[in-house]
């Protein structure tokens, strides 16, 4: 066992010769998925933060959605739903993205990347608003606002009781 791996090591974790594999292919998801996710959180989380609902509430219909389905489903939905559309199959350009899996596989893990991002940005924003207001701490339930925090942490912040300070 010990020569088969101390053969093939090489190409398992690099490269076969042809294209990367192995742990240069995740550390090229992994990179690629965050850097593009970030990027596109940010504009995303300035618009979830308007007090405008035009520009708020389309992005938490789409945060709500990516949150809502598995990555695994995401993955689906993008390699074999958007590919069956005939206006993806009928544009050169949009067929020739969604035929190959690398480019459906990154686009998903992207977009997961930036909702998730997004609500983290969410989240940090309205903590900063809300000491820079000197505005109390919300509190959920006394002795459980960890808790809280944890399962609803967007919620949990947004929900904060009314004082006198506001």
């Amino acid at each position: 066992m010990s020569e088969i791996l101390q053969q093939y090591w090489q190409p398992l974790l690099w490269s076969d010769g042809y294209r990367l594999t192995g742990l240069a292919m995740t550390l090229w998801l992994l990179i690629s998925s965050v850097v593009m996710g970030g990027l596109l959180a940010i504009p995303l989380a300035i618009a979830r933060v308007s007090p405008r609902r035009r520009f708020s509430f389309p992005v938490w219909v789409f945060t709500y959605m990516f949150r809502g389905t598995q990555l695994y489903v995401q993955l689906l939905v993008f390699y074999s739903g958007v590919y069956s559309l005939e206006i993806v199959r009928g544009t050169d350009m949009l067929n020739a993205f969604f035929r190959s899996g690398l480019n459906c596989a990154v686009l998903a893990l992207a977009l997961n990347t930036c909702v998730y991002t997004t609500e983290i940005l969410l989240v940090r924003s309205v903590r900063y608003l809300m000491a820079k207001l000197k505005l109390p701490e919300p509190t959920v339930f006394p002795g459980l606002n960890s808790i809280a925090a944890l399962f609803c942490p967007v919620r949990y912040v947004l929900h904060c009781p009314r004082t006198a300070t506001r």
